[in-house]
C-alpha cells in the first residue's frame, strides 16, 4: 500500500541529491590528489572541527518554519507572514552571533598544527552561510524545491570549479578554505532573485521580539540539542585522532570515509520522504507500522548491498587511487564501510521515535554514546591509530542500533494499544 508512495517520494529527493553528491565526491577526490597527506589531514581536521558548529547553524529552524508556515496559513496573510519571518530571521541572526562568538572562543584554545587561521576563515564563512537557512526553509514550505535544487547543484559545481582554478593557477593551498564564502555568495544571489521576482515579498523584513524568540527557542530546543549531540558523536573521532595520534592518521581516517559518508544521502533521502508520512499516521497503528516496516526493509537491504559492493571495490579504490597514496586507508575503510549498513537500518526507527514525540530519548542516548565513544577512542587510538577510531565507531553504532530497536518495540509500539484502549473507553462513556 505504502511501498509505491515511499519509492516515489524518495526518488524525488534522490534525484536532487545524486548530482550534488557526485560533484562533492569529485571535489574531495581531486583535493586528495592536490594536497599532501599532511595537508589533507589538516583540511580534514578543520572540516571536523567546524562541523561541530556548522550542523547546528540551522538550529532546528527548517522543520519549525515548514510546520508553522503551513499550519498558520500564512500564504494569504502578508502581515502575519512578515511578523513570522521577521521573528525567525531575528532568531537566526541571534543564533549565528552566539555560534560565531563560541566558535572564535573555542578556536583560540584549539591551535593545533598551525591551523588557527584556516579554522577561523573556514568556520566564519560556514556560520555566516547559515543566515540564509530561514529563506531556504520558506522556499521549501512554499514548495519551491526547484530553487533549492538549483542552489545545491550550483554550490557543488562552483566549489569544484574553484578548486580546479586553484590547481590551474598553482595557488597556495590555503585558498581552498575560502570555499564557504562561495556558498555565501550563492545564498545572497538567491535572496536577491527571490526578492526581485516577488516570490517571497517579505524576505528582507526584520522583526526582533524577545518573547517570540523565546517561544521559537523553546520549540526548537529539542531538535537543536539532538543536532548538537549527533554531530559531536559523529565528528569526535577525527578530532581525537588529531589529539592522540598524528595528522597523517587523520588523513588516513578521512581517506577511508571519502567513499563512505557521501552515500549517506541515500538514507537521508528516504528518511526525508518517510518522515511526513510517519507524522501524519502517528495515531494510526496499522499505517504507521506498515510505513516503518516497509521503509526499514528497503533501507536495510540497500545498506547491506551497498556495503558489499564497496567492500569488494576497496582494492581498486585504494590501490589505484593516486598510485597507492592512500593505501593505508584501505584497512580502515574495510572496517568503517559497515557503518552504512548499521545506520541505514536504524535511520527509519529513529524517525518513528521522533514522529511519536520521543525525541528526548534520542538526545539522552546520543549523550551516553558520546561518552562511550570518547572512552573507547581514548584507549584505542594511541595504539591502533585510525583503525582504533573505526572500531570504536562501529561498536557504538551497533549499540545505538540495538538500543533504538529494543526501545521501539518495548516503548513505541505499545503506545498504540494504549491509545486504542483510551479511544475505546472514551467511546464507551458516550
Amino acid at each position: 500500500m505504502f511501498l509505491k508512495r515511499i519509492i516515489q517520494n524518495t526518488s524525488v529527493y534522490l534525484f536532487g541529491s545524486v548530482i550534488s553528491q557526485l560533484f562533492n565526491l569529485i571535489f574531495v577526490i581531486v583535493l586528495m590528489g592536490y594536497l599532501t597527506i599532511e595537508q589533507y589531514g589538516q583540511y580534514s581536521l578543520v572540516i571536523a572541527f567546524v562541523a561541530l558548529f556548522a550542523f547546528i547553524v540551522d538550529g532546528g529552524m527548517t522543520g519549525y518554519i515548514i510546520k508553522e508556515y503551513n499550519s498558520k496559513s500564512l500564504k494569504n496573510n502578508l502581515s502575519s507572514a512578515k511578523k513570522f519571518y521577521g521573528a525567525v530571521l531575528g532568531y537566526q541572526i541571534s543564533l549565528s552571533i552566539v555560534l560565531a562568538s563560541t566558535f572564535l572562543f573555542t578556536t583560540y584554545f584549539y591551535n593545533k598544527n598551525d591551523i588557527l587561521t584556516s579554522l577561523i576563515v573556514f568556520g566564519l564563512g560556514t556560520i555566516l552561510s547559515g543566515l540564509f537557512s530561514p529563506l531556504y526553509a520558506l522556499l521549501i514550505a512554499q514548495e519551491r524545491k526547484g530553487i533549492i535544487f538549483i542552489k545545491d547543484i550550483t554550490n557543488s559545481i562552483i566549489r569544484l570549479l574553484f578548486l580546479l582554478l586553484i590547481l590551474y593557477a598553482d595557488s597556495p593551498s590555503f585558498i581552498i578554505y575560502l570555499a564557504p564564502y562561495l556558498a555565501l555568495l550563492v545564498g545572497f544571489s538567491i535572496c536577491v532573485y527571490v526578492y526581485k521576482n516577488n516570490i517571497i515579498n517579505f524576505c528582507f523584513y526584520f522583526f526582533f521580539d524577545f518573547k517570540e524568540l523565546y517561544r521559537i527557542l523553546k520549540v526548537t530546543m529539542p531538535f537543536l540539542l539532538l543536532s548538537i549531540a549527533n554531530i559531536i558523536f559523529n565528528k569526535i573521532d577525527v578530532i581525537m585522532i588529531g589529539e592522540l595520534s598524528s595528522i597523517e592518521e587523520v588523513a588516513i581516517y578521512s581517506g577511508a570515509t571519502t567513499f563512505i559518508y557521501p552515500f549517506m544521502f541515500i538514507s537521508t533521502a528516504l528518511v526525508m520522504a518517510v518522515f511526513p508520512m510517519l507524522t501524519n499516521n502517528s495515531n494510526r497503528k496499522e499505517s504507521f507500522v506498515s510505513i516503518q516496516r516497509t521503509s526499514m526493509i528497503i533501507l536495510s537491504t540497500a545498506g547491506v548491498l551497498l556495503c558489499i559492493v564497496l567492500y569488494l571495490s576497496a582494492p581498486f579504490l585504494y590501490n589505484e587511487l593516486y598510485e597507492g597514496k592512500y593505501l593505508a586507508s584501505k584497512n580502515v575503510f574495510n572496517i568503517l564501510v559497515w557503518y552504512l549498513a548499521i545506520v541505514f537500518s536504524y535511520g527509519v526507527i529513529n524517525n518513528a521515535i521522533v514522529a511519536k514525540n520521543k525525541i528526548n530519548f534520542l538526545i539522552f542516548l546520543n549523550i551516553i554514546m558520546i561518552i562511550i565513544n570518547i572512552r573507547l577512542n581514548w584507549f584505542l587510538i594511541p595504539t591502533m591509530g585510525a583503525r582504533g577510531a573505526a572500531f570504536s565507531t562501529i561498536f557504538c553504532e551497533l549499540i545505538v542500533f540495538i538500543t533504538v530497536t529494543i526501545y521501539y518495540y518495548l516503548s513505541i509500539k505499545p503506545t498504540f494499544n494504549t491509545e486504542e484502549n483510551d479511544a475505546y473507553n472514551s467511546s464507551s462513556l458516550i
